[in-house]
């Protein structure tokens, strides 16, 4: 009996396996970017909803003198392309669950560090992979290092107390074409 339950479960195991390939893959993006004609300089959606996170690696430096905080961190950035979910296309549905691409094929958001001291250029990384889902979600993490301004008052030092902020906007788009929403209990 424990000889038949367990071949059971290894055939139901089997029977899961997803049958991606790198044809079905190529194929994919051939059908998405290419035949659909995928323009990453048009917004996916007439308001198109930016989900923000923020992952702090590192506190580099509080400056008291300058009235500075630099930091190491990465944003999370989420949104939905229905150009690029394929869910409901039977032929790549249930094979393959995300791909990967990069800045320079896809629609992002032109996210700027508004306080930042040290740059106020675009967030970007054209190297670094971002995931699509089948459904169409696509998150992009870039990070970096971000010398931000932070109003220190130290009135009250050794008791004192701290509050600096990231604070990120758009260039470009109006909020009736972005809307920006944290993910967390974090301002924006």
């Amino acid at each position: 009996m424990k000889y038949f339950i367990l071949v059971t479960i290894s055939i139901l195991v089997s029977g899961v396996t997803s049958l991606y390939t790198h044809s079905l893959e190529t194929s994919l993006r051939n059908e998405t970017f290419i035949d659909n004609a995928y323009n990453k300089d048009t917004r996916p959606a007439t308001k198109t909803a930016i989900k923000c996170n923020i992952k702090l690696l590192s506190l580099k430096d509080i400056n008291t003198r300058d009235q500075t905080m630099t930091t190491v961190a990465y944003f999370s950035f989420t949104w939905i392309d229905p150009r690029l979910a394929w869910a409901t296309k039977p032929a790549y549905a249930t094979d393959i669950e995300r791909i990967f691409s990069t800045e320079p094929v896809l629609f992002t958001p032109s996210m700027v560090v508004e306080n930042s001291i040290s740059d106020l250029g675009v967030i970007s990384d054209v190297t670094l992979p971002i995931k699509i889902d089948k459904d169409g979600t696509v998150t992009w993490t870039p990070g970096n290092v971000y010398e931000t301004s932070c109003d220190i008052d130290t009135t009250f030092y050794p008791f004192d107390k701290q509050t600096c902020s990231i604070v990120l906007t758009t260039r470009g788009y109006t909020s009736k074409e972005l809307e920006l929403a944290s993910t967390r209990n974090q301002s924006f």
